[in-house]
């Protein structure tokens, strides 16, 4: 969760700010529970409005593979749209990392 916010924090945005998640969410009973708290947590009402998409449930960790498919997927989000994304990675060892992607908005 520290991670999460950190990246927002550093791209000077808020949980408000965000369209979309990346989530990591390999299909582990564990990874996914503390992923899912996290993003409740740090989005409160917001988390289930969110649009989140989640590769490695569908292809499985396939490690670097499946980040290069996270990155796709994100990199299609973008191209559709002018979305702020939470990248999200949780990887099998507890090391957590977080970036935002998007394009600078005027308001």
């Amino acid at each position: 969760m520290a991670v999460m916010r950190q990246a927002m924090e550093e791209a000077k945005l808020a949980p408000a700010d965000i369209d979309a998640i990346s989530a990591s969410a390999n299909s582990t009973k564990a990874g996914d529970e503390m992923e899912h708290t996290a993003i409740t947590r740090i989005f409160n009402g917001r988390a289930s409005h969110i649009p989140t998409n989640a590769v490695k449930g569908l292809v499985g960790e396939t490690f670097s593979a499946s980040g290069a498919l996270q990155v796709a997927s994100v990199l299609g989000t973008l191209a559709e749209s002018s979305h702020t994304v939470l990248v999200d990675g949780f990887g099998p060892t507890g090391v957590a990392s977080a970036l935002v992607i998007g394009s600078k908005r005027e308001d």
